[in-house]
């Protein structure tokens, strides 16, 4: 870096001057650009925008996130760290891809616009070269040092976007300096800097569109990384293991937690390498990595011990199963240790996915994926994954922090369910019912967490439903899930849940009637889209008279606005908000299979709860009038009798404000004009 930031006085091709760093001057520049005074922010970032035309400009940043001059003092150090870190990203993500256009070719991505733009500043040829040479170095030694973990995004970020510009033709030495630092170190923070950046620059592979180049690049990377990645997979279980089996622990649980994000990565890179295709060596050595996965999901859910081949319980293979067993419950009850809290390690934690949780997660979406894109080479193991998978969702706490491994685990077993060539596994109806009891029930109550969100935070809790945006809810998933088992045991499922269905509404509880609407949903919609809605529905399901029965009274009886009980219950004469935001959108939903008559004789049901406290409840009241006046079934002499109830509800929920922008972006220009 010392030679690279100290070069000799170069004249810039941008600005005609010289060129020369000074890195107390950028150190300044760099704590003023922080500064709350605009004038002073301002000065410094035009200081630094002439200095990125200039040669030496971005390895004197990397410079400064390794070492400060004498000059910095040390409490602003690490501010001057962070800053020049974001500064260098910044700066790679604007003049990188421009360095390498800058041979005078016509960039096919670049707009017509692009020539009156100001120029981009390029990244001179030597610095390229010295930036590449170094920043793995530095990763390594930011992670070997414990440095801030915003430094080592920033870095990560700007590999990524180097190497999605010069990897693997124009930067071959990054994987194996990658594959040798993986290699060669114990420290469990410098093999998850080097996974990071494993990681991020084998993304590529998922999701894309087959080509020559994808697929040379794609044979490049498993010719030199496949085996290494195999080798840190069993390297990381030793480790865990080890850590597991000492007494009293050795280190603190954040060290055991960081092995398993590692194990984290390594099943995220797994997934990137076998996107694509089943490579060979994978399928040579998928009894080693499904071993080991099957051994993940084990861990809490109190069957770690029957994973293990029959046998004797002091192999090798048996003691690493316990060690591994011990370190998850060392990160999942621990919560602080001498160095402090660990509470994002935490697996007690409500809000935040814990270690074990993150990699289960994992674990199950590469399971998912060879389910249904490899099924002949999977064969043997599915039995053995969905009973695993099923155990681990049996006892699945309902925290929020357990949200996307219940997520990701319900959609492995919807995929399977819905397979057909694997749908005689769950021929029986005493499977079936487990399902719906064990599975689907329990993800459909809506819980405390939801409750306060569809009080403090409604915008989410309609952006989840409105928006499309639940994809990756429990209820969203459960619902998928009964979806997949009508595929080809139809007549069984309908059957199961309508039964649940009859208990939910012989409770008379308000949450009970909640799962009810979303249960009858889930049970009969066949085909359906966003702006239509419904447009197949269950033979076995009468909507009509489940709308007539269950939803249509809801409304109807609500002469004034629901304000509702408060979130604990709600009295037998004004239904609860949840519910009444239920109904209105069970009409929506079913728009298509109600008359004219009824839609009609909603409107002013609508136009009451337009004037709703409750946010959720009026958003989707104009969310519902909508969708009502855009379809074909209302006429004029069914809404001229209550527009000018209708806009003065609409427009009383526009005036609120910021407080109910939510409906007023539901209500859009286009209900106006089918008035």
């Amino acid at each position: 870096f010392e030679q690279a930031a100290r070069r000799p006085p170069r004249r810039s091709a941008h600005t005609g001057g010289p060129s020369r760093m000074d890195a107390g001057e950028i150190c300044a520049a760099l704590v003023a650009t922080l500064s709350p005074a605009a004038s002073e922010r301002r000065t410094a970032e035009a200081f630094l925008a002439k200095l990125e035309a200039q040669a030496g400009f971005a390895v004197a940043l990397l410079q400064l996130v390794q070492q400060q001059p004498a000059s910095v003092p040390p409490a602003s150090a690490p501010l001057v760290r962070a800053a020049a870190a974001v500064y260098f990203k910044n700066v790679v993500k604007k003049s990188w891809a421009a360095s390498s256009s800058s041979n005078g070719a016509k960039d096919p991505h670049k707009d017509d616009d692009a020539e009156n733009r100001p120029p981009v500043a390029v990244i001179s040829p030597a610095d390229r070269e010295a930036i590449k040479a170094h920043i793995v170095k530095l990763m390594c030694s930011e992670a070997q040092a414990g440095g801030r973990q915003d430094v080592t995004r920033q870095l990560s970020a700007a590999l990524t976007i180097i190497s999605d510009s010069d990897f693997p033709e124009q930067w071959p030495a990054l994987l194996p300096e990658v594959v040798a630092q993986l290699d060669r170190s114990s420290d469990a923070r410098v093999v998850l800097g080097m996974l990071l950046t494993a990681n991020s620059i084998l993304k590529r592979f998922r999701y894309a569109y087959k080509s020559d180049a994808l697929y040379a690049a794609l044979k490049y990377v498993l010719d030199n990384f496949a085996a290494p990645l195999t080798g840190v997979l069993a390297k990381l279980q030793v480790m865990l293991a080890a850590e597991g089996a000492r007494t009293p622990p050795a280190n603190p649980p954040v060290v055991v937690a960081t092995l398993f994000e590692c194990l984290r990565l390594v099943c995220r890179i797994f997934f990137s390498l076998n996107w694509q295709d089943l490579p060979e060596f994978f399928e040579d050595h998928m009894a080693t990595w499904m071993t080991a996965f099957e051994a993940y999901l084990a861990l809490g859910d109190g069957a770690e011990a029957n994973t293990a081949p029959a046998g004797d319980d002091n192999t090798d293979e048996a003691r690493q199963r316990r060690g591994l067993a011990a370190a998850a419950r060392l990160v999942s009850t621990s919560s602080s240790d001498a160095a402090g809290t660990n509470a994002q390690y935490d697996d007690d934690d409500d809000e935040t996915a814990g270690p074990v949780s993150k990699l289960q997660a994992a674990v199950v979406e590469n399971v998912a994926l060879y389910a249904s894109k490899y099924e002949e080479e999977f064969q043997p193991y599915l039995e053995r994954f969905a009973a695993a998978v099923w155990r681990r969702l049996m006892r699945l706490s309902h925290k929020p922090a357990d949200d996307h491994l219940a997520v990701t685990s319900i959609r492995f077993l919807a995929g399977v369910v819905g397979n057909a060539v694997h749908a005689g596994a769950f021929r029986d109806e005493a499977t079936l019912r487990q399902i719906v009891e064990s599975i689907v029930a329990p993800n459909l109550q809506l819980r405390d967490a939801d409750v306060e969100q569809f009080e403090d935070n409604p915008r989410e809790y309609v952006a989840r439903d409105l928006e499309a945006a639940d994809a990756e809810t429990r209820r969203r998933s459960a619902r998928d899930l009964v979806q997949a088992m009508c595929r080809h045991h139809d007549a069984v499922t309908t059957r199961l849940c309508v039964e649940h269905a009859q208990r939910l509404l012989a409770s008379g509880q308000w949450r009970d009637k909640d799962a009810f609407f979303h249960l009858v949903t889930a049970l009969a919609v066949r085909a359906e889209s966003a702006r239509a809605g419904v447009s197949v529905t269950s033979a076995a399901v009468d909507v009509v008279d489940i709308y007539g029965t269950h939803a249509e009274p809801v409304l109807l009886r609500q002469s004034e606005p629901s304000t509702g009980a408060s979130t604990a219950g709600a009295s037998s004469s004004s239904p609860h908000p949840v519910v009444v935001a239920d109904a209105i959108q069970f009409a929506c939903t079913f728009r298509n299979q109600l008359s004219s008559e009824t839609i009609a004789r909603l409107l002013p049901c609508l136009a009451v709860q337009c004037r709703s406290p409750h946010r959720v409840v009026h958003t989707y009241a104009a969310h519902a009038l909508e969708r009502f006046l855009q379809g074909r079934k209302l006429l004029r002499p069914h809404v001229e009798p209550h527009l000018k109830t209708l806009f003065e509800s609409l427009f009383a929920v526009i005036d609120c404000g910021a407080a109910a922008d939510g409906a007023a972006d539901a209500l859009g220009p286009r209900a106006a004009a089918s008035a």
